[in-house]
């Protein structure tokens, strides 16, 4: 909660031919569009301006009521949409209250926070499934990012009650991932991939490899630099290109056979250079699909199954798999 030495201010002034407010709260400042266009007239201007004002009147009393702990007056006429967005300001497009923003202005952009209830998000729940096409496992994300939200405008005072208490979860039924067995692995190291003269081939079958040992997403082997690896400690240290987190990956002896040649490298220098100039992987994939077919598979080896390989049987191959043709 903000502290009471913290200044609320919203300013009403003209912009680009509409009225819009200038907003500090909570050592915050930003501005909103009170929607209102600024008319030629004169009668018809200081309408408009009486307009502003009480929207500007109206978002102040709200802010106060927030800064002194009280439930606000004008919540229940309040666009869940524009809490929503308020509380994305700022934040980057990966975290998921963005995706839920989205879902809430095509199935219910008019919800305002009086309409706010379990029953409301049991139906948004069950359309959200029956509707978008995303995976149970993506609904269940983006619904628990929407409670997340709800908790935080209960403790704003925005809400006097949370709608999503006892409301039941998305209920996600356990998979097993696709991976790739051990002698399916061996198959694939005693394969020849195409793209030989050109050196991509073995690039590629190198970093597929790499990835399988290690866990790393493709963006992360694409961006992954010898400043990454410490081959003392045998650990791969690394910030996350889709979550941002750091990770410290151990390395086995057999997989740093994939990546030490026996140069010392500028620590700047990409551990896959090949991979990290392509300006897309999407061709990678044809060589992959190729290599598999060759290799006797039925599965598709594309980049994302590698994180589901389990690496202890990647190791049970032994040293000799991991030699590169």
């Amino acid at each position: 909660m903000p502290g009471s030495a913290d200044p609320v201010g919203v300013r009403l002034r003209e912009h680009h031919g509409k009225y819009i407010l200038d907003i500090i709260f909570a050592g915050r400042r930003w501005r909103e569009s009170t929607g209102v266009s600024i008319p030629v007239d004169k009668q018809l201007k200081k309408d408009a301006l009486d307009l502003a004002e009480t929207i500007r009147t109206k978002k102040e009393l709200s802010l106060i009521a927030r800064k002194n702990g009280i439930q606000d007056p004008t919540a229940d006429r309040m666009l869940l949409l524009d809490y929503l967005q308020e509380s994305a300001r700022g934040k980057s497009k990966k975290y998921s209250i963005h995706k839920v923003i989205e879902w809430i202005k095509k199935l219910a952009p008019n919800t305002r926070f009086s309409d706010l209830s379990p029953r409301w998000l049991e139906n948004f729940q069950n359309t959200l499934v029956s509707t978008s096409g995303l995976s149970l496992q993506t609904c269940e994300h983006y619904c628990n990012a929407l409670r997340h939200q709800f908790k935080l405008a209960v403790r704003d005072k925005v809400l006097f009650e949370d709608p999503g208490a006892g409301v039941p979860h998305i209920k996600v039924l356990e998979q097993r991932r696709p991976h790739l067995e051990t002698w399916e692995i061996e198959q694939l190291m005693k394969t020849p991939i195409k793209g030989q003269k050109s050196g991509i081939g073995p690039a590629i079958k190198q970093a597929r490899l790499f990835a399988v040992a290690t866990g790393l997403r493709i963006s992360d082997i694409r961006t992954l630099r010898w400043e990454h690896i410490d081959l003392k400690t045998k650990q791969v240290s690394k910030t996350q290109e889709k979550t941002g987190r750091l990770v410290i990956i151990p390395i086995k002896d057999e997989a740093l056979k994939l990546i030490d040649d026996g140069i010392e490298h500028e620590r700047a220098d990409f551990v896959f250079p090949r991979i990290a100039e392509l300006k897309t992987i999407e061709n990678t994939n044809t060589y992959l699909r190729e290599w598999g077919k060759a290799a006797g598979l039925t599965k598709p080896i594309g980049w994302h199954i590698a994180r589901h390989t389990d690496a202890t049987q990647l190791l049970e191959a032994g040293a000799d798999i991991y030699t590169v043709k």
